[in-house]
């Protein structure tokens, strides 16, 4: 017989949730799925002012992004929307930067907390990654400490966060740096001199400031676990990809990951990209990864199975595909399926796993294109835009690039135990395994989400007959640059011999 009770949502019912990085890629599908899909009292939301605009603006413009057309359009929109109640605040700040009012408040009403809030930006400075990812996290703990009925506090942390081990298993892992020590010591620094210290903390396997920040953070969270008891999750998603089907398929909010390398593969402006062709890529979906974060609170408050704490969201295990393969299936895709009008040249992709080679193809293929074409715009009068396209794809491409050049593999057993307990209804509802994905329809899913949501394109897309078109133009064009260069190549190399024997 079908059972078709909910108990995963049910867990939720009636709780006062607590939410940092709701702006954020993550945190919006979170607060997304809370608000559709179970009946809380009530989520506030920590939001800081930005770019001169202030919280409440922010507010708007998450609730405006597509990402919530489906509450938007349910009967109860308003209902749901008036759930929501904004924490004017900063987590790298002291109390992170609340009135005394609303922590007062907070610190009686909350009963769930899940801190996603963090910078995932591997060049940021040592000083701001430790304010963000590292001091966030334990301003977070001060304030779970503080509630007075505190049920959860689960931080979202990464499977990259452990390099030194090249088994990932779902337990937690000593660090040889005291995180209280370093942001005492950092304090004393401005930023400036904090980046004079920063290679005494990283090494082969803490590559970046968000590798040491984020495995530090998790030492927190398990110290406020063995000192002080509280109920602690910790949760480790692999690579963050666009949405699987929940709400709807390939929603992406940033160039980061894979969305933004096939739209960068398929306006041609990304052709290099520095990576081992053999390793295989560990993607999760970002709705897959909240139903599975939803999932684990499900096992950790109705089940009361809090022994096992900290999980492993991979997919690894499940679905073996080297970045070679995925690379290659997402160029044929931009070519085939669905080319882009506003591609700038024919596609093409060369993967190396030289640090030195692709830097020298990013030269001829990235940047130099980049300068003769914005220049050839600035001259006609329209606006530059190459230049600026190729900053955020290399940044987007830098973000994989480590996971690209090694080779990890994780455990999940906790997971997959957990998903067991589950019934038909709830497995339906909240996918949270890679079972069962058409790998190809999901990147073609990707690339269209990369059209609607990151290009802004409006245009129908079952019809890319002008994208095919351009294809065709570009593709007579590449081919009649290169038979030019390799002629002018021939006729140099041809009157150097002739001189020779002249």
């Amino acid at each position: 017989m079908f059972n078709n009770e909910d108990r995963i949502s049910r867990v939720f019912e009636g709780h006062h949730v607590f939410v940092t990085g709701a702006t954020g890629f993550m945190g919006k599908v979170f607060l997304e799925r809370l608000l559709r899909a179970t009946e809380i009292a009530k989520v506030y939301i920590l939001i800081r002012p930005k770019r001169g605009k202030a919280s409440k603006e922010r507010l708007v413009e998450i609730l405006d992004n597509l990402l919530f057309n489906t509450l938007r359009q349910s009967r109860n929109y308003v209902e749901h929307i008036k759930k929501i109640k904004i924490v004017d605040g900063d987590c790298s700040m002291e109390e992170l930067g609340m009135h005394a009012e609303i922590r007062k408040e907070l610190s009686e009403k909350l009963t769930m907390i899940f801190h996603f809030a963090a910078t995932t930006r591997f060049d940021e400075k040592l000083k701001s990654a430790i304010n963000l990812n590292l001091r966030g996290t334990l301003e977070m703990i001060k304030l779970t400490r503080e509630c007075k009925n505190i049920n959860l506090f689960c931080h979202i942390s990464t499977a990259y966060c452990h390099l030194h081990e090249s088994n990932l298993l779902e337990i937690s892992y000593p660090s040889n740096v005291n995180p209280h020590e370093l942001m005492s010591i950092v304090d004393r620094l401005t930023e400036s001199e904090a980046e004079l210290i920063k290679n005494e903390y990283l090494n082969k396997f803490i590559p970046n400031t968000y590798v040491l920040t984020k495995s530090l953070a998790e030492a927190i969270v398990v110290e406020a676990l063995e000192t002080h008891k509280l109920p602690v999750m910790i949760v480790r998603p692999s690579i963050i990809t666009p949405t699987l089907s929940d709400p709807q398929p390939g929603w992406v909010n940033d160039y980061n990951g894979l969305g933004g390398l096939l739209i960068g593969i398929g306006t041609g402006v990304l052709r290099s990209i520095h990576c081992n062709d053999k390793y295989h890529g560990d993607f999760i979906p970002v709705d897959v990864a909240i139903h599975g974060i939803m999932m684990c609170t499900w096992n950790y408050l109705a089940l009361m199975n809090q022994e096992k704490y900290i999980f492993n969201f991979t997919t690894s295990n499940e679905i073996v595909m080297s970045w070679g393969q995925i690379l290659s299936k997402g160029l044929v895709i931009c070519i085939d399926k669905y080319p882009m009008n506003k591609a700038v040249w024919f596609p093409n992709l060369t993967l190396t796993k030289y640090r030195w080679l692709h830097k020298t193809r990013c030269l001829f293929y990235h940047w130099i294109p980049a300068v003769i074409i914005d220049s050839v715009l600035f001259c006609v009068r329209i606006k530059p835009f190459l230049w600026l396209v190729q900053k955020k794809i290399s940044r987007g491409t830098k973000t994989i690039e480590i996971f690209a050049n090694n080779q990890w593999t994780f455990d999940n057993s906790n997971v997959i135990q957990i998903r067991s307990k589950m019934n038909e209804f709830e497995l339906m509802k909240y996918k949270v395994s890679s079972d069962g994905i058409d790998i190809e329809k999901y990147m073609e899913d990707c690339l269209l989400g990369g059209h609607r949501f990151l290009l802004k394109d409006g245009s129908k897309y079952e019809d890319f007959d002008s994208g095919r078109r351009t294809m065709r133009i570009l593709f007579i064009v590449d081919r009649l640059l290169k038979l030019i260069v390799l002629g002018a190549i021939l006729y140099g190399l041809l009157s150097i011999i002739l001189s020779i024997f002249s």
